[in-house]
């Protein structure tokens, strides 16, 4: 009796362990995208299906729960065909947002399991960043000292970031390595022993350097509004003196580091700033970056048109369209043959479902913020101010790689978050 029950032990632990691997390994292989991603979430549904998880679905549309938000924001694609004309466009827009659908009803149903593995998930995520970062390193210079080309940085040979990263869009995959300093940041909080602290240490800076050669704007630039919003965190609420003044100096030099030598990444600001200072001067067709002003006029395109639909914008699929007719109305010949989209998420949502959609997707914000302060889950409000910049500068739940990152992460913060509430 006494081995029967320790074998029948051991296999619930082995299941156990097992089910928790197959809901974690989408945010392992994450950073690759593309049909491992896909087939990563169709093993959750699959392993959803067989568990037969869905007769507790009920739970899910009925309690009170921030998860049916994300589904509500998919549900408003859906009512948005009634009034669209493109349903070719307006189809292949609900097939990409699928994850919206599925990842919140998956992940609440095992949000047991996936609270027994959230340390796990979260290495597993780490993991998955340092593997690509190091082999983007590896790639891009590489790349460099195979063409014996002197690029960008003025100190030598340096890859630019599309030499750096061929993978994945440089904006998201900065989206993906900046939560992930932040998850070592936490962790090295906690960790106590010095070994530890130095790995987590070394990981964080490895983290940096990616950053610096990604050299996306906006991330650059979300990932100092939530580092600030880091220290305050540690000098008000936790108290951490030391760790302000060693963040603060860290920042501050990293900063410096940016400014010396005239470094061309940081002219890309100074380029942006000159435009906006200057909007009358801005040549949408011969930008100086080739991609500052055009990206300014693209977002005052997509104003023109939100005015002209402000409640329920212009359909599920007609988005596109009227923002190429309005580059084509404002003679834009370069935005109307790149075909840029509003790189703006709101700009977007706004342009597709108006007041409604721009609703229901600061809903999902406010969400997060909630459950961030009520909680006191500092990496909750990471995510949720890095997705906020990253969608002013990009239209985020457009792509592929965007969409899957926020519907992954939403919909497990908040199931962890509700079985962790103390």
């Amino acid at each position: 009796m006494v081995e029967s029950s320790i074998l029948s032990r051991s296999l619930t632990y082995a299941r156990i362990n097992f089910e928790g691997l197959v809901l974690s390994l989408p945010f392992l292989v994450l950073p690759v995208g593309g049909k491992v991603l896909v087939w990563s979430i169709i093993l959750n549904v699959i392993l959803f299906l067989y568990k037969r998880k869905w007769v507790n679905c009920y739970d899910f549309f009925t309690f009170s729960n921030r998860l049916f938000y994300l589904v509500l924001f998919y549900a408003i694609h859906i009512i948005g065909l009634i009034w669209t004309r493109n349903f070719d466009n307006a189809n292949f827009e609900l097939v990409q947002k699928l994850t919206f659908l599925i990842c919140p009803i998956v992940y609440y149903s095992f949000r047991n399991e996936l609270n027994q593995h959230k340390r796990i998930t979260l290495y597993l995520f780490l993991i998955g960043i340092f593997s690509m970062l190091l082999y983007c390193f590896i790639n891009g210079f590489y790349t460099v000292w195979i063409a014996h080309t002197v690029l960008l940085h003025p100190g030598g040979y340096f890859p630019y970031y599309n030499e750096f990263c061929t993978a994945i869009h440089v904006s998201y995959f900065s989206l993906y390595v900046s939560l992930a300093i932040f998850i070592a940041l936490l962790e090295f909080e906690k960790s106590s022993h010095l070994k530890t602290r130095f790995l987590w240490i070394f990981l964080i800076l490895f983290f940096f350097s990616g950053i610096y050669y990604l050299s996306s704007k906006g991330a650059w630039l979300a990932l100092a509004l939530t580092a600030i919003v880091y220290l305050i965190r540690l000098f008000f609420i936790k108290k951490q003196f030391r760790f302000v003044l060693i963040g603060g100096s860290v920042i501050a030099g990293m900063l410096l580091f940016l400014t010396l030598k005239n470094n061309p990444r940081l002219l890309y600001f100074k380029e942006i700033w000159v435009e906006l200072k200057h909007p009358d001067k801005i040549n949408p067709e011969y930008s100086s970056d080739q991609n500052n002003g055009q990206r300014i006029y693209s977002l005052l395109s997509s104003i023109d048109i939100w005015k002209a639909h402000p409640y329920f914008g212009v359909g599920t699929g007609d988005a596109l369209d009227s923002l190429y007719f309005t580059y084509h109305k404002r003679n834009l010949v370069e935005l109307e043959k790149k075909k840029l989209n509003s790189h703006n998420q709101f700009a977007s949502t706004a342009i597709q479902f108006g007041l409604l959609g721009l609703f229901s997707l600061l809903s999902l914000f406010f969400a997060l913020f909630y459950e961030s302060v009520k909680h006191r889950q500092f990496l909750i409000c990471a995510f949720a101010l890095l997705c906020f910049i990253n969608m002013l500068f990009e239209s985020m739940l457009c792509a592929q790689a965007g969409i899957l990152f926020f519907a992954l992460w939403y919909s497990w913060f908040h199931s962890v978050t509700k079985q962790d509430s103390n």
